[in-house]
């Protein structure tokens, strides 16, 4: 382990020395992560990482499609190389600890990352110079993917003694913080809104909402107040739509702060998250609801798609169109019309899967559930 963890320690700062980051080292237990940071000079708040270090329980950190066999679940190794397979299993023998590295770069609105693992193998570590080579294309290339645009407002933001930007894509504004008070810049760093208010939600349609004092408000460019809101909160818009609290209940309000279906909700889910992985996915148009314990669905207009029936829904599991809900204790699924696909007997398992009794089932393309043949387990591949 001391000499995984030299190898670990000097690779580092050799990359520290190469690309001219700075370093800190943690450790542990068994956790050596050794950080390397750039700050841009962007503003304050844009940087290039890097961390490699070693997990214990490598198989949790490993980004690998599961495979399910039996009655356990497990991590498989069937989408590595030959040659990869060949050094976790020969890590495994030795007892030898999985070595990961994360390379990511951050600003305002640009945001990448990539992570590595490699291997002890014999006394030969897989790293080397062609890695180092890689890492500078990498990032290299990453930078020169920040528009200039956002380069001149950042370093205009940070010019003016503004902090924490925040770049809205709908709108093309920044969001910036002074003395605890957020306002609102162009992508010229022209300002917009000057930092007075509690809170701020910039629209498409180039108005912006914003809290003041707790009382909330419709503005446009100028200042001038086009509208009176009278919400407890107001949750960031998304799709020109956002979720509002009132005496706590929720409802949903357009750009124009009109009321969209009734504000009577114990909860409103926005569907952000969803139309990051998928936004093809029709499932995007909908919020989830609870009313009385219960869940369902809500389209864009407010309007209910779906009987309140549901002990929860599984919004973020997204696969072909389908989502799996669960009522009175029981799995299915229901389709992009928010109707229902199968019978309620299944019960709820790892990877995607509902199970019956010892089988597994999943809907094929066309929402009929079907059996999971199950591959006979290979000892050699198992992680551990």
């Amino acid at each position: 382990m001391d000499y995984t963890y030299k190898k670990i320690k000097n690779f580092a700062t050799l990359l520290s020395k190469e690309l001219g980051l700075q370093m800190r080292i943690h450790k542990e237990g068994k956790t050596l992560v050794c950080f390397l940071r750039e700050w841009l000079d962007l503003d304050p708040y844009a940087w290039v990482d890097i961390n490699i270090g070693t997990y214990d329980k490598w198989m949790q950190d490993l980004h690998m499609r599961r495979e399910i066999h039996g009655g356990g679940d497990w991590y498989a190794l069937s989408d590595f190389s030959e040659d990869t397979q060949a050094m976790v299993r020969d890590a495994r023998r030795k007892g030898e600890p999985v070595v990961w590295l994360e390379m990511a770069i951050r600003t305002m609105r640009h945001k990448r990352h990539e992570t590595r693992y490699a291997f002890l193998k014999g006394n030969r570590w897989k790293w080397d110079d062609e890695d180092i080579n890689y890492i500078k294309e990498w990032l290299n290339k990453q930078r020169a993917t920040i528009a200039p645009e956002e380069a001149a407002a950042l370093k205009i933001v940070n010019s003016r003694g503004f902090y924490y930007p925040h770049y809205d894509k709908q709108s093309e504004t920044i969001s910036v913080q002074k003395d605890g008070k957020y306002g609102l810049l162009d992508m010229q760093g022209e300002i917009i809104c000057e930092p007075l208010y509690d809170n701020i939600h910039p629209l498409r349609n180039g108005n912006v909402v914003v809290c003041k004092e707790k009382s909330w408000s419709l503005i446009n460019r100028q200042g001038e107040i086009l509208k009176n809101l009278e919400y407890d909160k107001i949750e960031s818009f998304v799709d020109g739509l956002a979720v509002v609290t009132l005496g706590g209940k929720y409802g949903i309000i357009d750009e124009s702060g009109n009321l969209l279906g009734k504000l009577k909700y114990d909860k409103i889910m926005q569907l952000e998250s969803i139309s990051k992985y998928n936004e093809e996915d029709k499932f995007a148009e909908y919020f989830e609801a609870c009313t009385d314990g219960k869940w369902g669905f809500l389209n864009k207009q407010g309007k209910e798609m779906s009987p309140f029936v549901y002990d929860e829904i599984q919004m973020r599991d997204f696969e072909g169109g389908f989502v799996r809900v669960c009522k009175n204790g029981k799995w299915g699924y229901v389709n992009d019309q928010c109707e229902e696909m199968c019978e309620f007997i299944y019960e709820f398992d790892w990877c995607d899967f509902l199970r019956l009794g010892d089988k597994l089932y999943k809907p094929n393309a066309d929402g009929v559930l079907e059996e999971y043949e199950k591959k006979p387990v290979d000892d050699n591949d198992l992680p551990f």
